[in-house]
């Protein structure tokens, strides 16, 4: 079997933990990599982002009990960002900070690679369940520059935050399982999935589980 899958994502506002923040409420965080005459509060604010994948995907049985599969992905984003005045006297607070204008970031790249093995555990009557088992390779680029206007009110060229980048250079485990059931009017069925980073670079994007159900 071959496949193509295309999703697109579209998210806006900014969070924290569970709570959304205004850009006012997040120009009053702080921080944490200023340098020299820099701010010591946030000043660059997302405002939205649009994410999509395209991935393409082939499947093969050599037997009734294994299936060998691999995927290759691309992917694009984009992020619209507000700046605001960065330097600021004593005593001046978010509300008072100036815009100083919007800019864009887009990047583009394959983002990974992977191969893996699904393997029957059981299969009896209309049950089933498998074990899903692979490698999968990050080879998007991982220290992408883009135009930025920054705190200061100028355009610089710099490294795009880890959001922006496609790949981080690692390689992960893949691992879970599935179970389906077919009853009389469908089907039925449970996905646990887990992708755990076991080499890295620099830096790495956390590692993820996930859990899909569908009938």
């Amino acid at each position: 079997m071959v496949s193509v899958r295309y999703m697109q994502m579209f998210m806006e506002g900014n969070l924290y933990e569970t709570q959304g923040l205004s850009d006012q409420e997040v120009l009053e965080m702080p921080n944490l990599y200023s340098m020299g005459e820099m701010s010591s509060k946030l000043s660059v604010v997302p405002q939205n982002m649009t994410m999509r994948m395209t991935m393409l995907g082939a499947m093969y049985a050599p037997s009734n009990t294994f299936t060998l599969m691999g995927m290759a992905g691309f992917m694009t984003k984009h992020m619209d960002l507000d700046t605001y005045q960065g330097m600021m006297p004593m005593g001046i607070g978010a509300m008072n900070r100036k815009l100083l204008g919007s800019f864009s970031t887009s990047t583009s790249d394959i983002s990974k690679l992977s191969i893996s093995g699904l393997v029957k555990l059981y299969e009896q009557g209309s049950s089933r369940l498998h074990a899903h088992i692979g490698l999968e390779s990050s080879v998007g680029s991982n220290d992408v520059t883009a135009p930025v206007l920054t705190p200061m009110n100028i355009e610089k060229e710099m490294i795009l935050p880890y959001g922006m980048q496609i790949g981080d250079k690692s390689t992960s485990l893949l691992s879970g399982f599935t179970y389906a059931r077919k009853a009389d009017t469908g089907v039925y069925g449970g996905q646990l999935m887990a992708r755990n980073p076991i080499y890295k670079r620099s830096w790495n994007f956390g590692a993820k589980f996930s859990a899909t159900g569908w009938v």
